[in-house]
């Protein structure tokens, strides 16, 4: 499967196409070459600092390309979950939710018991007074099984933030 995607503005002004410009007329950050000034001079290392900048921009843009993928393969695996009110999950996080599958199926069978993960879209709370019941909801978004989480799908880290985000409570006390 091939899928083009349009890039961002943000990521089309990152990448510079004339960054390394100035190798290709001789200056390289140093006295252009002449007949009088045969050496070009020290080029105080822009060419090296060039070359690692376009080595961390190339492995962004694989990370970013990577997780497009995981998003479109992932695309509509949505979910709401209910149970009771909890405040220790807010929206972003990234969940765990344990299943126990088909009670009625045999032992082993159940190809959708097991671990489920997914990342939280919305929470919802419900407080009837007249009932004395509450509850949470939660919408979850890009759910995946444990073996589609080890695969190509799942993604180890974001791709722009170096520090991981597992989540937020919604009330701190």
């Amino acid at each position: 499967m091939i899928l083009f995607k349009p890039a961002p503005r943000w990521i089309g002004e990152m990448v510079s196409f004339a960054q390394r410009a100035d190798e290709s007329s001789g200056g390289n950050n140093a006295v252009i070459s002449t007949a009088i000034q045969p050496d070009s001079g020290s080029t105080n290392g822009a060419a090296e600092l060039a070359g690692q900048k376009t080595e961390i921009q190339k492995d962004f843009l694989n990370r970013y390309a990577h997780t497009l993928y995981s998003i479109e393969c992932l695309k509509g695996s949505q979910g709401i979950l209910s149970g009771p009110v909890r405040f220790d999950v807010a929206p972003g996080s990234a969940v765990r939710v344990e299943t126990t599958g088909d009670l009625s199926a045999a032992p082993g069978k159940d190809k959708l018991a097991g671990p489920l993960f997914a990342e939280v879209l919305r929470v919802s709370f419900v407080a009837d007074a007249q009932q004395g019941q509450c509850g949470t909801s939660f919408h979850l978004a890009h759910t995946r099984s444990e073996a589609q989480n080890k695969s190509k799908i799942g993604l180890d880290a974001h791709p722009m933030y170096r520090q991981k985000f597992n989540g937020a409570p919604l009330l701190v006390r």
